[in-house]
């Protein structure tokens, strides 16, 4: 039976890279988001372990600044962070993620259409 959680709290697990790797995450920027605001951050790598991540994200990582009406689509595989706004602006995304693989083990996604 699915259960409805109050709003921001949703039970996840942590899926094989295979199925991640066949989800899409998009993203629909409400606001002007650039490095004062918090925008994404990403690192250009596959899955790796904390220390790797550390490691990766001080070699570089690409600010994602984007306009009102932007989307962003990318793997939730790739390394990202957002971090905590300087300035006193909104920073209001959708974040939606879409797949049509099917859970193993009696998993079921939070909501399916």
């Amino acid at each position: 039976m699915h259960k409805k959680m109050p709003f921001g709290l949703v039970d996840h697990v942590q899926l094989a890279p295979s199925t991640m790797g066949q989800i899409a995450a998009i993203r629909i920027h409400m606001d002007p988001c650039d490095e004062s605001s918090g925008a994404l951050r990403v690192v250009p790598y596959g899955r790796l372990n904390s220390h790797q991540i550390r490691e990766m994200s001080a070699s570089g990582e690409t600010i994602c600044a984007a306009n009102s009406g932007d989307v962003l689509i990318m793997s939730p595989l790739i390394i990202h962070a957002s971090s905590p706004a300087i300035s006193p602006r909104h920073r209001r995304v959708l974040h939606m993620e879409y797949s049509e693989v099917n859970l193993p083990a009696g998993l079921q996604w939070h909501e399916s259409f």
